[in-house]
């Protein structure tokens, strides 16, 4: 049997009363979950998607999360304590895109609220798992994984979570100097759990200076060496490779839409993540993009998948009212003059997933 000690004090004791939390200080009475209370919650589908849901039913001590102006087939339910589920403001304190209801009016959580007569689930509701930054409290600093190198793509390399700020992580390579170094958000498809490259038939690069060839199980027999688990990857960061330059048809296409270099469209700077700006696609390699911000030097360049939702279509700013950061020494920006004056094309809509358009 799996030893006591291993479980928290609520799994040891009798079951709780699931909706209901113990009381804050100043407060007369336990504070419970309600249906029809608004909150932030994961789409289980694309997990670095949050989006404004409400709790739609509560049953057996578990809560049904619906996504606003979905339809049900997106919900499911979870244990009130599922680090799937924010608070109303999380994402916004977090520099995360919060995706709005679909086909509904949105302005902000204090809007919205008003013109659905709702509220939203108060902070106290919510365990210190679920008001965290994304990642923090899942990977930890010194966890051992399998990086991409962001300046040469087709390299995957042993590395190491050398720190963790505002939920992203810092992604150091073993053995090398921290030039190379680069921060990431925990659900970046750039870093893969251990052993990732000998599941999908690749080699791994092995710390600067290791001798002979490299195996994982010998490498973490030095007990301060320990690999972050499997399970705090997505889906997506431990199964192979998609075809990334390439996507799947929408209907009513007669052939895939590939990304081509050249192309422009919108990319978040992940040094700042909050701002989105105009960026073209300046080169393809080992299935990513690099992406480059018109008018800025190639410092602020970097490779991703074409299926990241750090990249949207042309558009996307205007269409979910946030400002689009034009290139750098425009003052005055419009799609179709820009496009025509670089003689560019954007990458087509249809060339984006779901959650990118979104």
């Amino acid at each position: 049997p799996a030893p006591a000690h291993l479980f928290t004090e609520a799994q040891r004791s009798g079951e709780p009363t699931v909706a209901t939390v113990v009381p804050t200080v100043g407060t007369a009475a336990p504070v419970a979950f309600k249906t029809g209370m608004k909150l932030e919650a994961k789409d289980r589908l694309n997990p670095t998607m949050v989006c404004v849901a409400t709790i739609a039913d509560m049953k057996d001590k578990q809560l049904l999360i619906h996504f606003d102006g979905w339809s049900s087939d997106y919900d499911y339910w979870c244990p009130r304590d599922s680090v799937e589920l924010h608070p109303a403001g999380w994402c916004l304190k977090n520099s995360w895109d919060l995706y709005p209801p679909h086909n509904q009016g949105w302005d902000s959580w204090e809007y919205y609220l008003e013109a659905t007569e709702a509220i939203a689930a108060g902070e106290s509701l919510f365990t210190p798992e679920q008001l965290a930054p994304p990642g923090s409290l899942l990977f930890k600093s010194n966890m051992r994984l399998e990086a991409v190198d962001r300046q040469h793509p087709s390299i995957v390399a042993v590395a190491t979570v050398a720190d963790i700020k505002d939920g992203q992580l810092l992604i150091h390579f073993d053995g090398w100097t921290n030039r190379y170094d680069y921060w990431c958000r925990p659900d970046s498809l750039d870093i893969h759990p251990a052993m990732w490259c000998g599941k999908n038939r690749r080699q791994v690069q092995p710390p600067k200076g290791y001798s002979g060839h490299f195996k994982w199980s010998q490498y973490l027999i030095d007990s301060e060496i320990n690999p972050a688990p499997a399970h705090l990857f997505t889906e997506a960061q431990r199964s192979g490779e998609p075809t990334v330059a390439t996507v799947v048809p929408t209907v009513g296409t007669a052939a895939p839409v590939a990304f081509k270099t050249g192309m422009k469209l919108e990319a978040k700077d992940r040094l700042n993540p909050t701002m989105v700006c105009v960026a073209t696609i300046a080169d393809m390699k080992d299935k990513q993009l690099l992406i480059h911000f018109d008018g800025w030097s190639s410092g602020y360049d970097y490779w991703c998948s074409p299926e990241s939702t750090d990249i949207h279509p042309k558009g996307w700013c205007r269409d979910h009212i946030r400002p689009l950061q034009p290139p750098n020494g425009v003052s005055q920006f419009q799609w179709d003059d820009y496009l025509r004056k670089c003689n560019a094309v954007a990458a087509p809509s249809n060339a984006f997933t779901a959650p990118q358009r979104a």
